[in-house]
């Protein structure tokens, strides 16, 4: 991978590789990059004949440099402030408060999944990190992750990167509850979308 006068280029041992990037993972990548990306950069795969599987070079290229956004760490979802006992419930809130509470008490029973929409400041990131809290409190032996759709498409672009899709995969298909805020960032963003219809698919 390199960075070369606003293109990314990603370097393939074969032609092979590359027609499948380019037929499967092109788009995705782009999507990626729009999301996260202050710069306005395109991606462009080559082949490599002096490719060596043997040893790779180990390539260090800093988010800066593209000028990517660094994921925000992603909560524990155990935070004591964020719980259902802290929640302020409103007329605006009611029911989206009563379908989180559901899923809490009986993951995986009612409400699967649950979509949570609404304006901003109403709660929304509240409620997924009080489920988690409270999953991770009653149940547990459940595996509970709390994502922002940041920090799964840069988990995503980097599987792609080293070659570690199915890894990606096994890791959110080995979730019993799996939170993802913010996820209207994949709206728009086609080849991001099929992909993690088939991770969960």
């Amino acid at each position: 991978m390199a960075f070369d006068e606003g293109e990314l280029v990603l370097v393939v041992p074969n032609g092979l590789q590359k027609e499948r990037i380019e037929g499967r993972y092109l788009g995705l990548v782009q999507d990626a990059i729009d999301a996260t990306s202050a710069h306005d950069l395109s991606v462009r795969v080559e082949i490599d004949t002096n490719w060596s599987t043997e040893n790779p070079p180990e390539i260090k290229l800093p988010a800066a440099d593209l000028g990517l956004a660094t994921p925000a760490p992603s909560p524990a979802g155990r935070d004591e402030k964020f719980t259902f006992e802290h929640f302020v419930i409103g007329p605006s809130n009611r029911f989206a408060h009563a379908a989180a509470l559901s899923v809490a008490e009986t993951p995986a029973a009612s409400y699967n999944p649950l979509f949570v929409h609404g304006d901003s400041g109403l709660g929304k990131t509240h409620l997924l990190r009080g489920i988690a809290h409270y999953v991770a409190s009653h149940y547990p032996t459940y595996r509970v992750r709390y994502v922002s759709t940041e920090t799964f498409l840069n988990e995503f672009v980097e599987a792609i990167r080293t070659n570690a899709l199915p890894k990606f995969k096994r890791r959110y298909r080995d979730i019993d509850v799996l939170l993802i805020d913010d996820i209207q960032f994949m709206e728009g963003k086609d080849g991001l979308q099929e992909e993690f219809f088939h991770t969960f698919n």
